[in-house]
């Protein structure tokens, strides 16, 4: 949990991967990412998995309406995370998400 130091990760969900093109003038550069959702508890957990199909649908829009140059930096990559936790804080609630680990990015 946070401010313990990183010694205790609460429940963790695993996300299928999301491949999207990016919003690019050619069309030809495309986004995966893989990640995995902290919870505070398992009880989280089970609102997720009701509640998935919408929040693939809102990541899916999320990061197929960002660009190259928005997610190619480093701050890019931590601002991405950042919406997909708002946006998966719309649907669920705030308070159940501790955060989001991007376990595969990759862009081409």
């Amino acid at each position: 949990t946070p401010g313990d130091g990183g010694k205790n990760i609460g429940p963790l969900y695993p996300l299928e991967s999301f491949i999207v093109n990016l919003n690019d003038a050619t069309g030809r550069r495309y986004l995966k990412v893989k990640a995995e959702l902290e919870w505070t508890d398992a009880k989280a957990v089970e609102v997720v998995d009701k509640q998935l199909p919408r929040l693939r649908d809102s990541i899916i829009l999320l990061l197929s309406g960002k660009s190259f140059e928005e997610i190619a930096s480093r701050e890019g990559k931590i601002r991405l995370r950042q919406e997909m936790i708002g946006q998966i804080n719309n649907h669920l609630g705030k308070g159940k998400l501790v955060t989001v680990y991007i376990a595969e990015f990759v862009v081409q």
